[in-house]
């Protein structure tokens, strides 16, 4: 089991998980061409210092990367574990915001109006990447970056259907094994009446 589903489950409890969308590598990318400028832009500075100045600042250099490296770690996880996680249950938006917080929106199969995706200029196009938007009522829940989200999309509503169709054959199963308990009930009625009835005589 990989890290991002042991992290998913001990967050959720007992689900069922059917299927696990997360990030497109860009995104990823993104970020590490940031901290690749970053350090860069240490190491000139640093490379500067010792050349033109006699001050030994190698501790303090060491620190802010150690800093930046810490940084990028958490950058990192924020996106590994951001996650649209479709169980039995329902969907459940799991989205990490820095080392401590995060946030859990859970959605029920029967609550979702619709599902669809939206791709936002020419490398989204060239890439097959873009957005899935997940509507509930009057809310719609956005998840940014995914790759092939048309797949995806197709993938929600796949998943979404069989598990409703399996839910109505189980409730129209037990509506059959269980097909006198309307008319029980009447009849128990009919009888508390008629006993009540015969008292008042």
């Amino acid at each position: 089991m990989f890290l991002k589903e042991k992290v998913i489950l001990n967050t959720l409890g007992d689900v069922n998980i059917k299927y696990i969308i997360g990030h497109d590598i860009f995104s990823y990318m993104k970020m590490l061409i940031k901290y690749f400028f970053f350090i860069i832009i240490i190491l000139f500075s640093y490379r500067f210092i010792n050349d033109y100045f006699v001050i030994d600042l190698s501790f303090v250099f060491g620190s802010i990367g150690l800093l930046i490296y810490g940084m990028y770690i958490v950058s990192f996880l924020d996106i590994y574990l951001d996650s649209v996680v479709l169980t039995d249950k329902g969907i459940y938006i799991y989205v990490r915001d820095g080392f401590l917080d995060q946030n859990t929106e859970y959605i029920s199969w029967n609550s979702i109006q619709s599902v669809y995706d939206e791709q936002n200029g020419i490398l989204d196009l060239v890439f097959n990447k873009g957005n899935i938007k997940i509507k509930r009522q009057d809310e719609i829940y956005i998840f940014n970056n995914v790759d092939k989200p048309g797949d995806v999309t197709n993938k929600i509503i796949s998943i979404k259907d069989d598990i409703l169709t399996k839910n109505a054959q189980e409730e129209q199963e037990e509506e059959e094994e269980n097909p006198n308990n309307f008319d029980t009930l009447v009849e128990t009625l009919g009888e508390v009446i008629s006993q009540h009835v015969s008292k008042k005589k």
